[in-house]
């Protein structure tokens, strides 16, 4: 029902917010996803998820200038997920989940292997 009535609204153009891998490059896409979703997760719990840190009011900028650069950097080859909601919203509605799994498993690893890594790095910051 609910994807009668977005196809009502918005006809075939919802299509075009369908996240793809470029070119059929699934393991392209995959790395790239996976390492941005790695860079934000990372660049988090660095200056946000730590208690003593002096980056603090600037985190905000951090963060959003990596999302903003991974956005930017990885839109035309992956499509600049970094998010599994936003691939699978539009992938439900227009019943096109083809390559969904590469937005699911990716981001999954790379923020698994951002929080190892901030363990190994900053044990003595985190409370």
């Amino acid at each position: 029902m609910a994807a009668a009535v977005v196809f009502a609204i918005f006809g075939s153009s919802i299509s075009s917010s369908v996240t793809l891998p470029s070119d059929g490059n699934v393991l392209r896409a995959f790395i790239l996803e996976m390492v941005m979703t790695f860079t934000l997760v990372y660049i988090v719990l660095t200056t946000a998820a730590t208690a003593s840190n002096k980056i603090g009011p600037l985190a905000g900028l951090a963060i959003g200038l990596t999302l903003g650069f991974n956005v930017i950097f990885g839109g035309s080859i992956s499509g600049g997920s970094l998010n599994p909601a936003r691939s699978f919203g539009p992938a439900l509605i227009t019943g096109n989940l083809a390559y969904n799994w590469i937005y699911w498993i990716a981001p999954i690893i790379g923020s698994l292997f951002a929080a190892g890594i901030h363990r190994l790095l900053h044990v003595e910051q985190d409370p």
